[in-house]
């Protein structure tokens, strides 16, 4: 069985060669696309991120002073330092032998061995 098929002409083989071409560009811009929105989004996801764990709540206002005497200088406000208390490990200890009672009956085969913790 043997095809004869014409050969097609140079004119069909360019306009294949510019589709083909054309598709590969279109898939080429479209995963630049992406790439370029992942990076940015990455980059905003970065700058919140810090930006979050640079801020610091601002300390209310002092309460207004209704009456003050005059021989009294103004109270002094200071704002405190967040106080970080570590954590010391506790010490572990052996435990303890077990306190045992040993009862003695009037039958010498037989001994009561009694463990008190």
């Amino acid at each position: 069985m043997d095809f004869d098929f014409p050969e097609p002409s140079p004119a069909a083989y360019d306009e294949v060669r510019h589709r083909v071409l054309g598709e590969i560009r279109r898939r080429r811009k479209v995963r630049n696309a992406v790439r370029t929105m992942a990076a940015v989004a990455a980059c905003a996801a970065l700058v919140v991120t810090g930006l979050l764990a640079l801020w610091r709540p601002v300390p209310p206002p002092a309460p207004p002073m209704l009456a003050r005497s005059p021989s009294e200088p103004p109270p002094m406000v200071r704002l405190s330092k967040v106080v970080r208390h570590w954590r010391v490990p506790r010490r572990r200890e052996a435990p303890a032998q077990p306190l045992v009672v040993r009862l003695e009956t009037d039958d010498p085969n037989v001994v009561i061995l009694w463990m008190v913790n």
